[in-house]
């Protein structure tokens, strides 16, 4: 079999100043070559430590210690490395560093957050770029998780706890500097309301909150402060959450959130919180698509969908073995 491999080009850096940190922006994409990539099948297939998850169209996998994207196609049960190893449908492009977070801009593109800032990808073209890249040595100032707008305007919070919004090719703008925030160890602390408020899952507070875009108020949603799982049927307020890691948002406003051992969901009618699943380990990121539920389970190396009409769960990815990187000699 031939592989082939696409020499990735050197790009010129810019410094641009976004709130209080020091960023780079990438001038000219990376770009590689699509190839034929072997698919297998999901439930065959070693993935691992899954966190990063996303639903539009097409469902979209990270993987922080391999440093993969897999795409899932369910109807047509495959799975496709889309980069990050060399028989990839893109080699061209780099494997990531501990990708957190997706968000999809259109179907055809996404967010990813990793350690090294916010990567631009558009598989279809094998074309990724940086619309946020973290100075050296500037852990502090990485992204933490993001969330995309209708408009395209990117939200995000970095590990010292600062919410930013951006619109790319311009500064992004400080909306939030909260001393008392404490969401710099959530897997995928943002997500994004129906009527454009912010949901941010915050572990070190044991609470997940509501930001106001217009106002820029914080208010709690869920957990009181201690580290605690009880409270359900009752008010969300007055629920204890243990390290809520993820949150995601489905259609009608309902807030799904991912703390250690359980999903739980706070309705949008009643405020009322529940839990729809149980895992083993902290959910890593959870995406929701009608009544159907994506669950990364970085503990057990593989994705699961639950039911939420019937109150059911089931593995659709992974065979629970860590994936290895391809060698060559």
């Amino acid at each position: 079999m031939t592989l082939s491999f696409v020499k990735q080009r050197s790009d010129r850096r810019a410094f641009i100043k976004c709130g209080a940190g020091l960023f780079t922006s990438l001038l000219k994409p990376i770009s590689g070559i699509a190839i034929p990539a072997q698919r297998t099948r999901p439930l065959q297939s070693s993935i691992n430590q899954p966190i990063g998850i996303a639903a539009n169209g097409r469902l979209i996998v990270g993987e922080y210690e391999g440093g993969r994207l897999l795409e899932i196609d369910l109807k047509a049960n495959w799975l496709e490395v889309l980069c990050g190893d060399p028989r990839s449908k893109c080699p061209g492009l780099p494997s990531l560093k501990f990708p957190r977070t997706i968000a999809f801009r259109n179907p055809g593109e996404f967010f990813v957050v990793e350690s090294r800032g916010i990567l631009a990808v558009e598989p279809d073209r094998c074309r990724a770029r940086y619309i946020v890249s973290t100075g050296l040595g500037a852990r502090q100032l990485a992204p933490a998780g993001a969330v995309v707008d209708a408009k395209g305007a990117v939200y995000y919070i970095d590990r010292s706890n600062r919410l930013f919004r951006m619109i790319e090719g311009s500064n992004a703008v400080l909306l939030d500097s909260s001393a008392g925030l404490k969401c710099a160890n959530s897997l995928n602390p943002l997500a994004l309301l129906p009527d454009g408020d912010l949901v941010i899952a915050a572990s070190g507070n044991q609470r997940v909150y509501r930001f106001s875009v217009r106002s820029r108020r914080l208010d709690v949603i869920a957990g009181t402060g201690a580290s605690l799982s009880n409270g359900d049927e009752g008010p969300a307020i007055r629920a204890n959450l243990r390290l809520p890691m993820s949150v995601t948002v489905d259609a009608a406003g309902n807030i799904f959130i991912g703390e250690n051992g359980r999903v739980r969901m706070v309705r949008s009618n009643d405020s009322k919180i529940l839990t729809v699943a149980v895992v083993a380990g902290v959910p890593g990121g959870l995406a929701v698509v009608g009544s159907q539920l994506y669950v990364a389970d970085p503990a057990s190396n593989v994705i699961r969908a639950v039911n939420l009409d019937a109150g059911t769960m089931k593995t659709i990815a992974g065979n629970g073995l860590p994936h290895r990187p391809t060698t060559f000699k």
